[in-house]
């Protein structure tokens, strides 16, 4: 099954009982609300799938994932300030709801949203190459939002060793 974003930008496929879900947005595989909508909504689907016993993500490129697509920045009809809530981060919590495992191969740079989600999964796969920062993305982050990540990372990953 391939989810298709404008290009190809998700695809999925089984081996045994494991589903590699793969972003396809090389080389940096930067990401959008549709895309990280598109993998909640995959992850969703996978999670009442008995066929699929784990999942694997992984990305095309160079990049695990290099953070947000600020190129295509989508623009919402009400002012920030009126949001009760950001749309994005919506999203990328339903990433965290999943209940089977995830293992993410993190093959390159997961930098801002993409630490985020390197951190969300179960397990991490890494290689010499891989290298991770949040500086710019956590200094952004709600207050309630870090809160809520937290705890939800303790049930996912009570640490996150980046070696």
């Amino acid at each position: 099954m391939t989810r298709d974003l404008g290009a190809t930008d998700i695809a999925t496929h089984r081996d045994g009982f494991v589903t590699v879900v793969e972003i396809r947005r090389p080389p940096h595989n930067f990401f959008s609300i549709d895309l990280i909508r598109s993998l909640a909504d995959i992850f969703a689907a996978l999670d009442t799938d008995p066929e699929c016993r784990c999942i694997l993500l992984a990305a095309q490129g160079t990049s695990f994932c290099a953070g947000a697509d600020f190129s295509g920045r989508e623009r919402s009809a009400v002012p920030a300030q009126q949001q009760k809530s950001n749309l994005l981060y919506d999203e990328a919590v339903r990433l965290f709801l999943c209940l089977k495992p995830v293992v993410a191969a993190v093959h390159g740079p997961a930098i801002g949203g993409g630490l985020g989600l390197a951190v969300m999964a179960d397990f991490r796969v890494t290689c010499p190459e891989a290298r991770e920062s949040a500086e710019q993305g956590w200094r952004y982050m709600t207050e309630d939002f870090k809160e809520g990540i937290a705890a939800m990372s303790e049930r996912r990953a009570p640490q996150f060793k980046g070696k």
